[in-house]
């Protein structure tokens, strides 16, 4: 993949789940570095991280796992106020970037490949992969749609946005259940180290 961002939402406050969930493990790395790793073994560059103001791990850590990081200092704005830092720090050179939470770590590497091909370099366009008739993470944003974000309220979300631009949004059917798993409590992380 060439010109392509990825930023993973990592500033929530976690509160059903008690702990942050960047530092929850998953096939042996923590969820902030599996996902990292995935994005990195498809080509993205840079991988940009939103964390909140306190984050465990500072910002020489950021920096040696060759993040670009963004500190939310009001993530009780939400997920979309994630969204808007992080695309900040998507050069300009990017035709396009991946989004994800922090607390979906289960989908497929191959899916971002799917998605990339689907994309084809269409800056005005949008790829949200959906498995069984259900949308997931992560989501795949044209140029265009960056600038969207970034031009957008604090208070927006990234369904309504995409909702109501959704001429420019395809649906890609793809064989990944994991792009469904969101892990927000302790229940949830349960069931995904089980599987």
């Amino acid at each position: 993949m060439k010109d392509i961002a990825a930023i993973i939402l990592a500033a929530g406050e976690s509160s059903r789940m008690g702990q942050p969930k960047a530092f929850l493990e998953y096939q042996g790395k923590t969820f902030l570095d599996t996902i990292t790793d995935k994005f990195r073994q498809a080509g993205c560059d840079p991988v940009i991280v939103v964390v909140p103001v306190g984050f465990a791990l500072n910002s020489e850590e950021l920096a040696a796992r060759k993040l670009l990081y963004r500190y939310n200092e009001s993530p009780e704005n939400g997920q979309f106020s994630s969204l808007i830092l992080g695309a900040s720090l998507a050069p300009p050179s990017c035709g396009a970037a991946f989004f994800c939470p922090v607390d979906h770590p289960a989908f497929q590497s191959a899916t971002l490949e799917e998605m990339y091909s689907a994309w084809d370099g269409d800056r005005k366009l949008a790829v949200r992969p959906r498995f069984e008739g259900r949308q997931g993470h992560p989501v795949l944003l044209g140029r265009l749609w960056l600038d969207k974000v970034l031009k957008a309220l604090y208070d927006s979300s990234m369904r309504d946005l995409l909702r109501s631009n959704s001429e420019q949004v395809l649906s890609l059917n793809v064989n990944d259940s994991g792009i469904l798993i969101d892990v927000d409590t302790p229940e949830d992380y349960q069931q995904l180290i089980r599987e």
